[in-house]
């Protein structure tokens, strides 16, 4: 359906970055593929980590007189990085399981195979046993989550908010459960 998007600044420190919020809570790519039963809440791209990193990147370089330099490069190369991420990585909340999936060229999503610990990027709501924001809920910088569906003993999961993060706090409290969320350090 039709949407706009409402325009607001997200403060970073002293830095007021633009922000867009869908008035949609959560948006939907169409996939050939799916019913639409099967389709899933597709959390929105968010931007607001890479420009952050790239900001403050940047102000150091301009704050040093470019003696920072050799300092940013890194912090501005994590940022292309995370932009570029932000721009293929779909979180998504469906039925019953909670999955990370990869756009395609061609727009389709895909469910990936997780290059650390190997099977798929899917993970039943009812093997979470646990989640987090870090640094806060209200302003996440990092999501984790530990499940017992890939060991018994429980793995941990760690990945940068790439995601609306509203969208996905209110995702994780709906379909996960408060009751299941944590606030001490993550248990990789």
């Amino acid at each position: 359906g039709a949407h706009h998007n409402d325009r607001s600044e997200y403060t970073f420190g002293s830095i007021a970055l633009p922000c867009y919020h869908s008035t949609r809570v959560n948006s939907r790519i169409p996939n050939p593929c799916l019913t639409s039963a099967d389709e899933g809440d597709v959390l929105d791209p968010d931007y607001r980590l890479p420009v952050a990193i790239a900001t403050g990147s940047g102000l150091f370089t301009l704050g040093t007189f470019g003696l920072g330099a050799p300092l940013s490069l890194p912090f501005g190369a994590l940022a292309a990085f995370l932009a570029s991420r932000a721009n293929k990585i779909r979180f998504v909340f469906r039925e019953e399981s909670l999955e990370i999936q990869t756009m395609e060229d061609d727009a389709e999503r895909r469910v990936g195979q997780n290059f650390a610990v190997g099977g798929r990027n899917s993970w039943r709501y009812c093997d979470i046993i646990e989640w987090a924001m870090y640094p806060s809920p209200e302003n996440p910088v990092l999501v984790y989550f530990r499940e017992r569906s890939t060991r018994p003993s429980g793995q941990g999961h760690l990945f940068p908010v790439l995601a609306d993060p509203v969208q996905l706090r209110n995702s994780m409290q709906q379909r996960i459960g408060e009751k299941k969320r944590v606030t001490g350090p993550p248990s990789l």
